[in-house]
C-alpha cells in the first residue's frame, strides 16, 4: 500500500484503516479508499458489520449521517458484531453471546484458603 503520511492525524487515520484490515478481509485499494473517505469528510463514518461496510457522512449541513457507499466484505473474525471508525474513534462492536445456567464464579474461595494456609503456615 503506498500511502504517505506527513502529520499525526495521517498516521492515526492510516492505522486505523490497517486495524480495520485485521478485522475484515480488505485489499491495499480498499484501504485506500477507506484512507481517502476519512480524509475527505472529516465527519466521515465507517460503519460495519457481518454484510460489508459503509461509508457514512453528513452532507450538506444535513443533521442525519447519510450512506455514501457500501462495499461487500468479509469479516474474518466472529467473535464481534462490527466496527465504527471516524477520525476520532475506532470502536469494536463485541459480539456478547448470553450464556443462562452455569456458574460464572469460580476459583477465588480455593485462592483464599490456600493464601490462608500459607498466613497460618508462616506464623506457625
Amino acid at each position: 500500500m503506498d500511502i504517505e503520511t506527513k502529520t499525526y492525524n495521517e498516521l492515526v487515520r492510516l492505522t486505523k484503516c490497517k486495524n480495520l484490515a485485521k478485522i475484515y478481509e480488505l485489499e491495499d485499494d480498499m484501504i485506500k479508499k477507506i484512507y481517502d473517505f476519512l480524509s475527505e469528510y472529516k465527519n466521515g463514518v465507517i460503519s460495519g458489520n457481518e454484510n460489508g461496510i459503509d461509508f457514512m457522512a453528513y452532507i450538506n449541513q444535513d443533521k442525519n449521517l447519510n450512506n455514501v457507499q457500501h462495499f461487500q466484505v468479509k469479516l474474518k473474525l466472529t467473535n464481534i458484531d462490527g466496527v465504527l471508525v471516524s477520525n476520532s474513534k475506532f470502536e469494536v462492536i463485541s459480539h456478547n453471546v448470553s450464556s443462562y445456567g452455569g456458574s460464572g464464579y469460580s476459583g477465588s474461595s480455593s485462592n483464599n484458603n490456600n493464601n490462608n494456609n500459607n498466613n497460618n503456615n508462616n506464623n506457625n
